[in-house]
Order: structure tokens, then C-alpha cells, then sequence
């Protein structure tokens, strides 16, 4: 019975040991199995969350073509607005220029002149004499005047050569002078203006490249610190889960070792309770077996008469003799009892040995422990750090946006300004140098023309 109770343990032990290894490696695989699930989880969040920023971004785009468009529809009707303004304008100087012509050809006529020089005395006393000589150089002055505010459509030269024409030639010299100053003003203030705008066109186009790229680099930056951030937080949802399944482990292996600590004392236990029998019933035996028995007869004769016959004494029995068998079972007790001291140093020994691994177990898993919580408040200190910078990103995403916003729209107002001046400096510039050298011109012609007559 004693055998079979110890094989019995034995077998409850190994058995109990079996199912410790199978929950441990079920665990494992149920733990396993969780993390690749929590991955999916992550990977499936960060998808969603790309796609989202992607529909955002898309959104974005379509809302900017869209105020793109609206502001190219508003800029073709103003340009063709513009267009059909100046068209109207060209028009009307066209007619203009022609009615001051045929006025001035009308002006200009013998008749009208004497007629002027009787009335209105529009002319010069002294040129009557050298009427002919003179008229000619006048003719010739507005000829060259009128030719060049035909070209260039410009109704101020066509109404000096109206001046030219009609007024005295002290007062045409005033206006020929007034003219070319203004026209220089003119053609510096239109330099600057160009150099205005070129410069502003460039410094906010670079301003914008600039905002642009920065922005790029706000949304890289901010892209990667929600990564970093949804990374942080996998990590320290994972090190917590770790820290948890740890102490559940150890707080299992605590138990299991309580359990097979109970085990071991029971089986001490028993085995010392049958050694101790076992030594009782070696006693006893020894005790009989190891005796000196003698056994003496002190039997007396009977009292007889004198001279009575006496009587034959009984046969003597054979001597008692110890059973043979005996030695056997002390030594079989002997053996059983050595077989149970040595399964009680094994069991000792495996008590030791499970105890010091359970010791290890304990020290590397608080060890682990300290160490995943350090991290976590690493990590947890890194996840803030990322989000208050993420923030800051943001605002400066926003603050960026508007700057961006608003040297899009100075843009397109120095656009709206400086386009037309841009596209037709050159020909302004040449057309307004032509019209300063036609009135010099006629100047010095009319200069040529005086013969040092009295000027009214």
C-alpha cells in the first residue's frame, strides 16, 4: 500500500507538472495570438487614419481648384471686360485724333489764317513778311507731331499740334517744354512702377515658395509624429499588457509553488510516517529474534513409598526451534525503509531545486518588471513630448495657412495691378521716347523757324 501511494504521488506530480507546461504554452499561444490581433488592430487604425488625412488632402485640393477656378472665371470677364474698355477707348481716340486733324486742316487753311490774323491776331505780327518760309516750318512741326499721335494714339501730342498750329510761338515752346517734362515724369514713374512690381512679384512668389515648402515640411513633420505618437502608444499599451501578464505569471507560479510545496510536505510526511513503522515492526522482530532463549525443566520425582517400584520418566520433547524466515523480512523491511529515505532526499532535492528556480523566476520577473515600467514612463514622458509638439505643429500648420492665404491674395492683386505694365512696358517706354523726340523735334524746328520777329 505504502508503494503504490508513493507511485501514486508520483504520478500526481508528474501529472500536475504536465499540466503547468500545457497552460503555459496555451497561454503562450493565446497571448500570441492577442498581440497579432492588437497589430491587425494598429495597422487596420493607421490605414484608416492615412485615409482619412488622404480624403482630407483630396478635399483640400478640390477645394482650392475650386477658388482657383472662380478666381479664373472673375479674371478672364475682368480681362475681357478690360478688353472691351479699351477697345472703346482706342475708339474713341481714333475719332478723336481724326476730328483734331481735320480741325487742324480746317485751322490751317489761307483763309482761316487771315481771317485769325485779322480777328483774334492768333498769329505772330512779324511773320507776315516771311509768311511763307515760316508757315513752312510750322506745317512741318505739326506734320511730325500729328504723325507720331497717330501712331501711338495720343491725343495730348495731337492737341499740341492744335498749338502749334494756332498759338503764338513763345506760348507753343511753354507747352512743347511742360509736355516733355511731363512726359519724362511719366516715363520714370512707369520704371519705377515696373521695378515696384517686379521687385514685389518676386519677393511674395518667393514668400510663397517659401510658406509652401515649409508647409510641406509642417505636414512630413506632423505626419510623423502621429506615427511616432500611435507608435508610443502600441508600445506602452504592449509593455502595460506585459507588466500585467507578468505579474498574473508570477502570482500563478507563486501559487503553483505553494501547491507543490504542500505536495512535498505531505510527501515527507508520509514517507518519514512509513519509515517510522517500518523501524517499529524491525524492532519488534529484532527484539525476538535476537533473544537468548533457554528454556530449563526443574522437575522433582514423586514421592514414592520405601521400596515402591518407580515409575519410567515421560520421553523429552525436541527443542523449540526460531522460524528461518525471519531475517528475510527484517531485511525487506530494512530495504523498504532505505528506498524510503532515498525518495525522501529526492524529494528534498527536487523541493530545493523547484524553490531556487521559483527564487530566479521571481528576481528576473521583477527585474523585468522595474525595467518595462521604467520604459513605460519613458515612453509616456516621449508620448507627451510628441503630442505638445504635434500641437505646436498644428498651430503652426494654422498660422502658416493664413500667411500662405494672404500672400496668395496680395499676389493676385499685384497680379491685377502689374500685369498690363508688365506686359506693355516695352512698348510704352518706346512709344513715350518717340513722342519726346517728336516734340523735341518740332521745337527745334519751330526754334529754326524764328527769325527774330517780335513774339506777341
Amino acid at each position: 500500500f505504502t508503494k503504490n501511494l508513493i507511485i501514486l504521488q508520483k504520478q500526481e506530480f508528474a501529472a500536475l507538472v504536465s499540466y503547468q507546461g500545457l497552460r503555459a504554452a496555451k497561454t503562450d499561444e493565446i497571448n500570441a495570438a492577442i498581440k497579432a490581433k492588437e497589430g491587425k488592430e494598429s495597422s487596420l487604425a493607421e490605414t484608416q487614419s492615412q485615409a482619412a488625412q488622404a480624403q482630407e488632402d483630396t478635399q483640400a485640393t478640390k477645394d482650392a481648384l475650386s477658388e482657383d477656378e472662380q478666381f479664373l472665371v472673375g479674371l478672364d470677364k475682368n480681362c475681357k471686360q478690360n478688353d472691351e474698355d479699351f477697345e472703346s477707348r482706342m475708339k474713341m481716340r481714333q475719332e478723336e485724333l481724326t476730328a483734331i486733324s481735320q480741325t487742324i486742316t480746317i485751322l490751317t487753311q489761307d483763309e482761316a489764317r487771315d481771317l485769325f490774323g485779322k480777328t483774334l491776331s492768333f498769329l505772330q505780327t512779324s511773320s507776315v513778311n516771311a509768311g511763307g518760309a515760316h508757315q513752312k516750318k510750322v506745317d512741318q512741326a505739326v506734320k511730325r507731331i500729328m504723325t507720331i499721335a497717330k501712331k501711338h494714339k495720343n491725343w495730348m501730342l495731337a492737341s499740341l499740334a492744335v498749338h502749334v498750329g494756332l498759338d503764338a510761338f513763345t506760348k507753343v515752346k511753354e507747352v512743347m517744354d511742360k509736355m516733355i517734362a511731363e512726359l519724362k515724369v511719366q516715363q520714370k514713374e512707369e520704371v519705377e512702377k515696373k521695378d515696384y512690381c517686379t521687385k514685389n512679384l518676386d519677393v511674395t512668389e518667393d514668400d510663397i515658395s517659401e510658406k509652401t515648402h515649409f508647409k510641406e515640411d509642417l505636414e512630413g513633420k506632423h505626419m510623423g509624429l502621429e506615427n511616432t505618437i500611435e507608435s508610443l502608444k502600441m508600445d506602452v499599451d504592449a509593455l502595460k499588457k506585459e507588466i500585467a501578464d507578468m505579474q498574473i505569471a508570477l502570482k500563478r507560479a507563486g501559487e503553483d509553488r505553494k501547491a507543490e510545496n504542500l505536495v512535498f510536505q505531505q510527501s515527507v510526511a508520509d514517507q518519514r510516517g512509513t519509515i517510522t513503522v517500518l523501524a517499529k515492526a524491525k524492532d519488534r522482530l529484532m527484539m525476538f529474534y535476537n533473544a537468548s532463549l533457554v528454556q530449563e525443566s526443574n522437575q522433582e520425582p514423586n514421592a514414592t513409598e520405601p521400596g515402591a517400584a518407580v515409575q519410567a520418566p515421560p520421553p523429552k520433547p525436541a527443542d523449540y526451534q526460531k522460524s528461518g524466515g525471519g531475517g528475510g523480512v527484517i531485511q525487506l523491511l530494512e530495504k523498504i525503509m532505505q528506498d524510503a529515505s532515498r525518495e525522501e532526499a529526492a524529494l528534498l532535492k527536487n523541493e530545493q531545486s523547484s524553490q531556487a528556480a521559483y527564487e530566479e523566476l521571481t528576481k528576473d520577473s521583477n527585474s523585468a518588471i522595474a525595467s518595462y515600467q521604467n520604459a513605460v514612463i519613458e515612453k509616456t514622458q516621449l508620448l507627451e513630448q510628441s503630442a505638445a509638439e504635434k500641437s505646436e505643429t498644428e498651430a503652426a500648420l494654422l498660422s502658416n495657412d493664413e500667411e500662405l492665404a494672404h500672400l496668395t491674395d496680395t499676389l493676385k492683386a499685384y497680379h491685377l495691378d502689374c500685369d498690363w505694365i508688365l506686359k506693355y512696358f516695352d512698348t510704352r517706354q518706346q512709344a513715350r521716347t518717340e513722342e519726346i523726340e517728336a516734340v523735341q523735334e518740332a521745337k527745334a524746328i519751330l526754334s529754326g523757324a524764328d527769325f527774330g520777329g517780335t513774339e506777341e
